[in-house]
Order: C-alpha cells, then sequence, then structure tokens
C-alpha cells in the first residue's frame, strides 16, 4: 500500500538523544533547502520518541525533500523519510477544513454542587484569609 503524497513528511528513525528544540532546529535548517517550512512537529514521550513531523507550504517541495534525504545521516542515524498518513492540522486551518466540533463535548460524571456547595463570588465571612483559604466548618486535616 502506497500512501498517497502530501504536504507532510512523516520522518521516523531520528536521534532520540537530542533534546526536542534542538532536533526541531536542526530539522528546520536541513528541511528548509527544499521549501518554505510551516511547522515541525516532534514529540519526545512514549512511542512518538524519535520521530517528526515536518509541514511543507506545498507537495513538490515535500517530495523534494523525502527523495534527497531518503536514509540521510542526520544526528548519527539514518532518516526513514514517508509522507504523513494524515493531513497536519496546521493545513487544515490554513485550507478552512479544521473543524472543532468533531471532538466529544467534555462531561463530568460529578453531580452538579447544589447552591450550599458553591463557593460566593465576594469574599465574605465564609472564607479565611490568607494562602491557604477554606470554608468556615472545613476540618482540617492532621
Amino acid at each position: 500500500m502506497s500512501i498517497a503524497p502530501s504536504q507532510t513528511v512523516y520522518a521516523s528513525n531520528l536521534n532520540e538523544k537530542i533534546n526536542k528544540l534542538e532536533l526541531k532546529k536542526n530539522l528546520y535548517s536541513l528541511f528548509t533547502t527544499y521549501g518554505r517550512v510551516i511547522d515541525i512537529v516532534a514529540l519526545k514521550t512514549g512511542k512518538a520518541r524519535g520521530q517528526a513531523f515536518i509541514v511543507f507550504a506545498d507537495i513538490t517541495s515535500a517530495t523534494g525533500a523525502l527523495r534527497a534525504l531518503q536514509k540521510f545521516n542526520f544526528l548519527g542515524k539514518e532518516m526513514n523519510l514517508n509522507y504523513a498518513k494524515t493531513t497536519s492540522n496546521v493545513i487544515k486551518r490554513l485550507d478552512g477544513s479544521y473543524k472543532t466540533e468533531l471532538l466529544a463535548p467534555i462531561t463530568s460524571s460529578m453531580p452538579a454542587p447544589t447552591t450550599a456547595e458553591k463557593r460566593p463570588a465576594d469574599d465574605s465571612e465564609e472564607f479565611e484569609e490568607g494562602p491557604n483559604k477554606r470554608f468556615q466548618g472545613e476540618e482540617e486535616e492532621k
């Protein structure tokens, strides 16, 4: 199965010992020679370690970089490059197709507080002064 060309290049087998900011700077320096780079997403947690997404302004630049830098020795390791499987959120925002409604609304499993449990809007006598403000009548933890 082949992945369709896109503006985003997926890079894997990157050096995991380089800090994230340094990795992004080096990727930017390398990939800007092939076209305008809009964004670089590099995470250093869990399974995302050693991977990055480089988002170009156009598909032609992404294709040129992918072809020229495949198996390029970058910071001591040979990069594996491919087109990203999905469209980058940056590209979706630029073309107007980014939809926030796709996210499920946040719901709480806790019941809504009753009127007596709600904190008053003003600093009335119901609160103690100081850094550890609390309701009057609330037991101190020991």
